[in-house]
């Protein structure tokens, strides 16, 4: 199954296979613990690229959008903590393209699930 992080996979034949292991950690790391930011400013609706998704566990939403707006996330299976930072006071939709989504809004942050067609509020 072929996996939406860019985990760099070790071969039997491998040389230096310590070098991809450590990247692969170093992946794992930042996919866990790294905060992103996206830029909300234009409103309407945002949407996240793949690497954008990929490339951090939490993801601050910044700008000031003149309305409340939507933030299109990849349709593949991974869980979110979504920081709403944007002002004025505005509320963020967490969804995919397609599927039903989470409103977020201004100063707070939300932990959320993508299932690979909906974003789901996660309870904790």
């Amino acid at each position: 199954m072929a996996s939406p992080f860019s985990f760099a996979q070790v071969s039997t034949s491998q040389e230096q296979k310590e070098a991809a292991i450590n990247a692969l950690v170093e992946s794992v790391e930042r996919n866990f613990s790294a905060v992103g930011s996206k830029a909300c400013g234009a409103g309407g609706t945002i949407t996240l690229s793949n690497a954008e998704a990929f490339a951090a566990f939490c993801l601050k939403l910044t700008g000031a959008p003149a309305a409340a707006f939507n933030l299109v996330v990849p349709a593949v299976a991974k869980l979110y903590l979504i920081k709403n930072d944007t002002s004025p006071i505005r509320t963020a939709t967490v969804k995919t393209a397609s599927g039903s989504g989470v409103t977020v809004t201004t100063a707070t942050a939300k932990l959320v699930y993508c299932d690979g067609t909906n974003v789901i509020a996660v309870s904790v």
